[in-house]
């Protein structure tokens, strides 16, 4: 008997949240100690290391002290979990964001305001197989003609 479509979506949701602890606690230059200690006691370094390798699921109130910790809302955790998921872990192209910035080909405009609405630069994308079917759906072209359209740009990577 195959994986129910929950399992799955329960094992996407938590590597996404152990992907976006993780990178949270390296943009502020945090060891997995440094980040326990910020927990008060409430988690260990071990543990902290299982959730960001999804080897463990955690209950919300250690998801929250994890959050906490890191200075952010439990709920921006979820968001961006879920933009994780959204994405998805295995980009079909890499954009170069300075260069997608640069560019002024109209058709790309929705594509800049969505780059220009994350906190912090970035200095590429890369954009999963849903993440290009959103995008382009948004451009009125298709999956092909989007990809096709960032590399004759020379947008990607």
């Amino acid at each position: 008997m195959g994986v129910s479509h929950n399992a799955k979506r329960q094992h996407a949701i938590v590597r996404a949240l152990g992907i976006t602890i993780r990178e949270l606690r390296r943009k502020q230059g945090l060891t997995l100690r440094g980040l326990a200690d910020l927990t008060n006691g409430n988690v260990t370094h071990r543990q902290i290391d299982s959730y960001e390798q999804a080897q463990r699921t955690m209950r919300v109130v250690t998801l929250d002290s994890i959050a906490k910790a890191l200075g952010v809302e439990t709920s921006a955790l979820w968001d961006m979990a879920e933009l994780t998921i959204w994405m998805g872990s295995s980009p079909v192209v890499t954009v170069n964001v300075r260069k997608l910035t640069l560019n002024q080909d109209p058709r790309f405009n929705a594509f800049r305001r969505w780059v220009g609405m994350h906190d912090k630069p970035t200095k590429s994308i890369g954009l999963g197989h849903h993440a290009l079917q959103s995008l382009a759906k948004v451009m009125n072209m298709s999956t092909k003609e989007l990809q096709h359209a960032l590399i004759d740009a020379k947008l990607t990577e």
